[in-house]
């Protein structure tokens, strides 16, 4: 990113967003207007320097998420029109929407409320739950972690319908902490890191406001030294980082400093807050003794930058606890390697592959620590299920006579018990049918099989379901796909009509159930190069 903070998002051109779907063969199908495209600091075409004057300005290659919602006539909100939409700052100063990513459209007959929030994550799509961590080494030279780190947050619900021009005030939601050191034992090449740390927040972009992630584990952030390390004078150093809002309890570990082949551990004796949008200061001195002054005075900045924190009254301790060689400084411990999940999985089948009876779905639930195909059945007569050899290669083959199949009646899937993300994914997969009027049926389920995925349009909007069918399915093999959000689940399946749903849990993606159905009778259906993989 940046250092100047506010500054004006101009929709240079407006007229939104999404036509409904009346067959899902259409689905996410755009109203053709004009793109609004985002002017957010014409000036911001090259890396600010960061230096004394707080500011903050976005930078070309910087991205941020929109989403939007209709406004109604009595100024509540209705449904998601834009979700997590992608916009990069380009060479010439303009927004545009990235690549793959459905830009914004406007609409003359609703007014919208816009929301968007800074630095990016693709796996946001709760406006209101969006996790963002800062860099936990702040301190390299060119600033793109201590930058990065600084998340915005912006709204506007006062647009009028067809506006042609949104205004987006963004806003600092972290908190900025200084630390100057002096002092003999303070050199120009110190390494100071923030300890005690959540390094993880929940945004709420609808509210600007923040919740630390406090079940996670304290970690420490590497501060990022000024250009130049100066600050009011030669012989005081100034370093910085950008952190969640949070408190330090008193007498904990505040920082550690590296200097002058000793390190020093500071504390204070009152708790010392890092406040959303505020600029904290820390003022160490160093000594030959290893023990000499800490301040924690008002910082002089003003509002349109970085708030104005409050002094905090007490006397801190600055303590040398052991000499350090500066060519072998102190190895932080390595983090425990977190446990691969799935990007991209293809299940597959031979010939000889069987399908296990599951039983009913309201009766018998499909789980396990084994992977395997299986196959419902509580119909009369019931849909024969087999492997058949094709000019192509092999096929599930599902035969229905006189009584077509359901997503929870009459069904073949995969139980696989892979971890996967709370992110978003894509179902591929061919069919074909032996009449030109064949459906199939298809849905995800999480991996205690009691509840469906949500799914989402082309452009990622919700599509207001967890199960779906594909209709005009002929004699050739056609190539199908479905987005879901492994964010979001329903207790049913559901076709249509959904409007709410549930947030999933760490469980949930502990594996999945893939279900496919015919959804004509008197018909054969095949299916094959089933392929599931995470939304780059």
């Amino acid at each position: 990113m940046r250092k100047n903070l506010f500054f004006l998002a101009t929709a240079l051109v407006s007229s939104l967003f999404m036509a409904g779907c009346s067959d899902e063969e259409a689905q996410g199908e755009n109203l053709q207007n004009e793109k609004v495209y985002f002017l957010m600091s014409p000036r911001s075409l090259t890396r600010t320097s960061t230096g004394e004057d707080y500011e903050t300005t976005f930078v070309t290659g910087d991205a941020v998420g929109v989403f939007a919602y209709e406004r109604m006539n009595d100024g509540s909100e209705g449904k998601m029109v834009v979700s997590n939409t992608k916009y990069t700052l380009g060479t010439d100063g303009t927004w545009q929407a990235a690549e793959g990513q459905t830009p914004v459209y406007a609409d003359a007959k609703r007014s919208i409320n816009y929301y968007a929030y800074y630095p990016y994550s693709e796996q946001a799509t709760d406006p209101e739950a969006i996790n963002l961590t800062v860099m936990s080494d702040q301190s390299a030279g060119d600033a793109a972690n201590y930058n990065i780190s600084d998340a915005l947050a912006a709204q506007n619900k006062t647009t009028g319908k067809g506006a042609k021009v949104v205004k987006l005030s963004f806003k600092h939601i972290f908190s900025l902490v200084q630390v100057n050191i002096d002092g003999m034992a303070a050199t120009k090449d110190a390494t100071v890191t923030l300890q005690n740390i959540h390094s993880s927040a929940t945004l709420n972009v609808k509210s600007g406001e923040t919740t630390i992630n406090a079940t996670e584990p304290k970690s420490e952030v590497k501060m990022y030294a000024l250009p130049g390390n100066q600050h009011e004078d030669a012989v005081r150093y100034a370093y910085r980082a950008v952190v969640p809002a949070q408190s330090v309890k008193s007498g904990d570990v505040l920082l550690t400093v590296v200097s002058n082949a000793k390190t020093f551990q500071v504390k204070y004796s009152s708790d010392v807050p890092y406040e959303s949008a505020k600029l904290r200061v820390i003022n160490a001195q160093l000594g030959e003794s290893g023990k000499f002054n800490l301040s924690i005075p008002q910082s002089d900045v003003t509002i349109e930058k970085w708030g104005v924190s409050d002094a905090i009254e007490g006397s801190g301790t600055v303590e040398e606890t052991s000499p350090v060689s500066p060519e072998e400084p102190p190895t932080p411990p390595t983090p425990p390697t977190p446990p691969s999940t799935v990007t991209s999985f293809s299940p597959e089948f031979t010939s000889e592959t069987a399908f296990q009876s599951a039983g009913i779905f309201t009766k018998q639930k499909i789980t396990g620590d084994t992977e395997f195909w299986f196959h419902r059945e509580n119909v009369t007569p019931a849909t024969t299920v087999s492997i058949v050899s094709e000019a192509e290669g092999a096929a599930i083959q599902l035969q229905t006579e006189g009584v077509r199949g359901s997503w929870n009646n009459s069904n073949i899937g995969y139980h696989c018990t892979k971890l996967f993300e709370k992110a978003s994914y894509t179902l591929s997969f061919k069919v074909k049918s032996s009449i030109a009027d064949g459906i199939v049926g298809v849905g995800v389920s999480a991996a205690g099989d009691d509840k469906f995925f949500q799914m989402r349009k082309p452009d990622w909007s919700d599509w207001n379901r967890t199960v779906t069918t594909y209709n005009k399915i002929g004699e050739a093999w056609t190539e199908k796909k479905v987005n879901l959000d492994f964010t979001q689940a329903l207790n049913e399946g559901k076709s249509s009509g959904v409007t709410a749903y549930n947030a999933t849990t760490d469980e949930d993606v502990k594996g999945i159930n893939i279900y496919f159905y015919n959804y004509a009778a008197n018909n054969k259906l095949f299916i094959k190069d089933v392929k599931i993989e995470k939304k780059q």
